[in-house]
């Protein structure tokens, strides 16, 4: 066995079959990542330039020559439950063969989909960003409850006022009822 994965002197056949396990084994690693969440700080190196280091794969370049043969992981490959033993490089055009059309059109959506998933640091700022908008608001709403509050009181300031008003003009309106009832009529009537 190589340090791929691969037996040596496997016919074609089987490394097809080996190669179209290791793309699901990688969308499948990918779905859960992208359910649960990638585990913090997850980081794999190139076989090829261990000095370079990546998070997880956001393209088909890095898809392909994603390797971590230390990765383990509980997922379900063609609807079953499936323990992955680490994840291994294959050959960047075997994504691009026409049996493996669906495989790839996963493998798309999946990798557009995490790259437009925002990061915790992203998502913090945003948050921040929204606390700050509704704490203002809160202060506006609550200085214009202040001012709404005033302005009631000094409405039902104007409204008693009123009343005690109509109350003394109802009373001299009475009163002055009563003093025309008692003025005799100078001069003659006129009738009618």
């Amino acid at each position: 066995m190589t340090d791929s994965g691969y037996v040596v002197h496997e016919d074609k056949d089987t490394r097809e079959a080996k190669t179209t396990l290791r793309i699901k084994e990688k969308i499948a690693v990918l779905e859960k990542w992208f359910e649960d969440g990638v585990p913090e700080g997850y980081q794999w190196q190139e076989a090829e330039n261990p000095d370079k280091k990546f998070g997880v794969p956001t393209n088909f370049s890095e898809f392909h020559k994603w390797n971590d043969p230390e990765l383990r992981l509980t997922v379900k490959v063609d609807g079953k439950k499936y323990n992955v033993e680490g994840v291994y490089p294959y050959a960047g055009s075997s994504l691009y063969k026409p049996d493996r059309k669906t495989i790839k059109k996963r493998a798309t959506d999946l990798l557009r989909d995490i790259k437009k998933r925002p990061t915790p640091k992203k998502e913090m700022g945003k948050v921040k960003a929204e606390k700050k908008a509704l704490e203002a608001l809160t202060q506006q709403l609550v200085n214009e409850n202040v001012e709404l509050n005033a302005l009631i009181d000094q409405l039902r300031e104007y409204l008693e006022t009123a009343k005690d008003e109509i109350s003394l003009l109802k009373n001299r309106v009475k009163d002055q009822e009563v003093e025309l009832r008692k003025i005799k009529p100078i001069g003659p009537r006129l009738v009618r």
